[in-house]
């Protein structure tokens, strides 16, 4: 039996609010995404979340991110 990274409630509750589960063993995905990337998700995550994110840093290459799930946004919100 191999180990997941979220429990089964976890999981359930995620596909009820309409996240997608990575199909891999440990139900994550792992990347990593340098600063000067052309589509840069850091920059996103930089300005919503500037406590998570120094981008003053220089001597900071890039971040490693964990991905639980991934859902669709559709129109206007």
């Amino acid at each position: 039996m191999s180990k997941t990274f979220l429990t089964k409630e976890q999981k359930k509750y995620l596909e009820e609010s309409g996240w997608k589960i990575p199909s891999t063993k440990e139900g994550v995905l792992w990347f990593g995404q340098d600063w000067n990337g052309k589509t840069n998700p850091l920059v996103s995550i930089s300005n919503e979340h500037p406590d998570l994110v120094d981008a003053s840093d220089e001597s900071i290459r890039g971040y490693d991110l964990l991905v639980i799930g991934i859902r669709p946004e559709r129109g206007d919100k």
